[in-house]
């Protein structure tokens, strides 16, 4: 659905995977992306706290920098990408 640029579908089917396996991190990994694709950064985040709760915490700050990026906030950015890279 994202490669297809079809956002609507990709949170759909993002929702879906996380109602059906809600242990899996990637699953609101997937889901976060979906909401980062839209610009719904508080939903994302709502999403990243739960990947962090099952285990994604990497991914979760991955994904916080990229917030910080597509909000035009670049050294903090940068700053988290780094932090998360070490």
């Amino acid at each position: 659905a994202k490669a297809q640029d079809a956002p609507e579908l990709q949170l759909e089917w993002a929702r879906k995977a996380t109602e059906e396996n809600p242990g899996d991190p990637r699953t609101f990994g997937h889901l976060a992306d979906a909401y980062i694709s839209v610009g719904a950064y508080s939903q994302a985040d709502e999403a990243l706290r739960a990947c962090e709760n099952v285990g994604g915490r990497l991914f979760a700050e991955g994904a916080r920098a990229r917030i910080l990026r597509a909000q035009g906030r670049f050294t903090e950015a940068r700053e988290r990408f780094l932090a998360v890279a070490q």
